[in-house]
């Protein structure tokens, strides 16, 4: 994972909030893939985008679990 490269000012509080979903990604509570890559889009410190961003990751996760159906497609949707 490599988060922590993606965004070099990342405020105290959103660098806390990416290491928890690296670390629930070790769990398949989230997804690695999907968390890196909205890592890579956010500015670091502008807390409008990062809200914009993980708001549409959380939509696309919740649509995507309401097809799958599965309990871990929920739990990851839930994660974000």
């Amino acid at each position: 994972m490599t988060v922590r490269s993606a965004m070099p000012a990342a405020s105290g509080r959103c660098e806390h909030e990416l290491r928890a979903l690296v670390a629930a990604a070790r769990w398949r509570a989230a997804d690695p893939g999907l968390v890196d890559a909205v890592a890579a889009r956010l500015p670091g410190g502008d807390g409008g985008v990062w809200v914009q961003e993980w708001t549409a990751a959380g939509g696309a996760a919740w649509a995507a679990a309401r097809r799958e159906g599965s309990a871990w497609a929920y739990l990851r949707a839930a994660s974000y």
